[in-house]
């Protein structure tokens, strides 16, 4: 699927990402459980995706006639996927730009002055175009770093309607043809854990991404001329029945990108273990979710793995620098749990558990809970629980997920 990628990455980064802004916020195993007892013409669409019938905005200030930059859009998510605004190839820049009125009226406006130019200057007045971030400093520079001419990256509208580009559309590969690309939607059947007392008011995930994906295509033009056609697939969220969940998201990732010959799969309610490779390494196709993941697994999905969340380790160490900068941890002892949901015990080892011991912290245990193929980590609970008080544990860092978490506090409760 080589010719996949670049058209892939030239617009992943800002509207396939819109799609997961707007929709709502597990563990698996494939192996036992362990235990370690050391430590153009501009007209703009409507703003909302929560009103698809809503008018088009009112009349647009000179500000949207500023300085059509030259920046890159780009995305860091635990690894960093660099997109660039293909608009236009020549990279010049038009004499003037016009801008649709309220009462319809298309009006010339000229552009400001030092139009094109990136600028170096991050402590000088903000550039035409680029939002000013009151809190300046990283804030600022990090505003600088959008191109707000790129149809989806306005200051003063949801997006611009753009067409056709200057050459004709043609297919490329499959799930790209000259006007369509075709996106999977991973859903994890998140209803299935209200009976364990989790009800949380999410809303309904697949019309939000339906919703957004028809405004995207009848109010914004699509992407660059083609239309997103949105595949759903469902998997089970707890995996119970005989067959481990980790298979059951593999058997999802196969049906995404091989019966649907999607290029992008979005997710918003879960999808972890090594069906993320499935996506990313297996099928040369790009997952965009929001977890937090291992740093192995993003850098081995070579830019296609992006997430909204830091890694796995990132959130880790910077939780563990934390409290040793306070001296919170000052003569405790401690304990680490996580489960062994596939890259997730590794990440946990090589990030907490090091940086602690590093820092001369007295870890007296880290147990790794036995998932058996679902999303509840129930083994080796009792005997880790036992653990603790055999230690003097007063300081316990339960990583594991929140419908294994319960289960583990209540059996600290059962023992005493």
């Amino acid at each position: 699927m080589g010719g996949r990628s670049q058209i892939v990455r030239s617009w992943i980064a800002l509207p396939v990402a819109l799609l997961l802004a707007v929709a709502c916020g597990g563990g698996a195993e494939t192996s036992g459980g362990g235990t370690r007892t050391t430590g153009g013409t501009r007209e703009a669409a409507p703003e909302s995706a929560a009103d698809p019938g809503g008018e088009p905005p009112p009349a647009e200030s000179e500000d949207l006639a500023g300085a059509r930059g030259s920046a890159d859009a780009g995305v860091e998510a635990g690894g960093t996927s660099t997109a660039t605004d293909p608009t236009d190839s020549s990279g010049s820049v038009p004499s003037e730009t016009t801008v649709t009125a309220a009462g319809g009226e298309t009006v010339a406006v000229a552009p400001a002055e030092d139009a094109g130019g990136p600028t170096s200057d991050t402590g000088g007045a903000v550039p035409a175009n680029v939002h000013a971030d009151p809190r300046g400093g990283v804030f600022a520079e990090f505003q600088r770093g959008f191109d707000r001419d790129h149809p989806f990256g306005s200051l003063e509208a949801f997006c611009f309607p753009h067409g056709e580009g200057a050459e004709p559309r043609f297919a490329t590969d499959v799930g790209i043809g000259a006007d369509t690309i075709t996106l999977a939607h991973i859903r994890t059947r998140i209803e299935e854990i209200v009976e364990m007392g989790f009800a949380a008011p999410v809303g309904d995930p697949t019309d939000m991404f339906d919703t957004f994906t028809r405004i995207v295509n009848e109010r914004c033009g699509g992407v660059w001329g083609r239309r997103i056609d949105l595949r759903l697939v469902e998997v089970a969220a707890l995996g119970v029945g005989g067959t481990d969940i980790d298979t059951l998201r593999n058997a999802a990732c196969i049906e995404a990108t091989e019966d649907h010959e999607a290029v992008i799969l979005v997710n918003s309610t879960s999808f972890q273990g090594t069906a993320q490779l499935c996506v990313t390494e297996e099928h040369d196709s790009a997952l965009i979710t929001h977890q937090a993941l291992p740093a192995e697994y993003v850098q081995r999905g070579g830019g296609r793995l992006l997430t909204t969340a830091t890694t796995l380790e990132g959130n880790l160490r910077a939780l563990a620098e934390y409290l040793i900068s306070t001296g919170a941890l000052e003569g405790r002892r401690v304990a680490v749990v996580a489960s062994n949901t596939p890259g997730e015990a590794e990440a946990t080892e090589a990030s907490l558990v090091a940086t602690l011991e590093a820092a001369g912290v007295d870890v007296r245990a880290f147990d790794v809970l036995d998932c058996a193929g679902t999303s509840v980590c129930f083994g080796g609970m009792a005997e880790s629980v036992q653990r603790l008080i055999e230690e003097g544990v007063d300081v316990l860092f339960p990583t594991v997920n929140a419908l294994s978490l319960p289960a583990y506090i209540t059996e600290m409760v059962t023992q005493g």
